[in-house]
């Protein structure tokens, strides 16, 4: 996740201690209007906001990996990501969020893997999503002691093809919708 090479078939890298296949424990904080996800206290990712769009990047680098953009104008019902060549590779649609349901969230479509994600609330500070064979892939929590957002995450089975800046994505959007920050 990092970025840094591994030894082998080492299963945890020895910087950020995430496993080979991206499962681990994540931080992401905002800090103004940018966000950043962490790892064991390493920065994989960042995200900035220009104009309506976020920039979903690699800390340090100026280009943007991915993009995170309101589908009709707002993050209040529709957002997608996009990648380099600016075709969408998720879509999150929040109306069921919308309609204060209580459970279900948002659906979250992934183009490549024709697969379906489900967004699930767990009370007023957490979240959850369940892939479309009913496994957890993420637990989120909202830390509440602090002024400003901060989500502790659980990747529990991720999907390679969104990591890091997938499930990134989708929290931004998260936080955006659920938490307004």
């Amino acid at each position: 996740m990092c970025g840094l090479p591994r030894k082998g078939a080492q299963d945890n890298c020895a910087y950020c201690g995430i496993t080979n296949n991206g499962a681990g424990q994540y931080v992401i904080a905002c800090s103004g209007a940018q966000y950043s996800l962490s790892a064991s206290g390493v920065v994989v990712a960042q995200a900035t906001p220009k104009q309506e769009v976020y920039q979903l990047r690699k800390p340090g680098k100026l280009s943007s990996e991915n993009y995170l953009v309101p589908v009709d104008g707002s993050f209040n019902s529709c957002v997608a990501i996009l990648n380099k060549a600016l075709d969408a590779i998720v879509q999150i649609n929040f109306d069921e969020w919308n309609r204060g349901g209580p459970s279900l969230a948002a659906s979250i479509n992934v183009k490549d893997q024709n697969s379906r994600l489900v967004l699930r609330k767990d009370g007023d500070h957490g979240v959850h999503i369940i892939d479309d064979h009913g496994d957890v892939v993420l637990l989120a929590s909202k830390n509440t002691g602090g002024s400003s957002l901060v989500l502790d995450l659980l990747l529990v089975r991720p999907q390679p093809d969104l990591l890091p800046f997938g499930y990134f994505g989708i929290m931004v959007a998260v936080a955006q919708v659920a938490w307004g920050d």
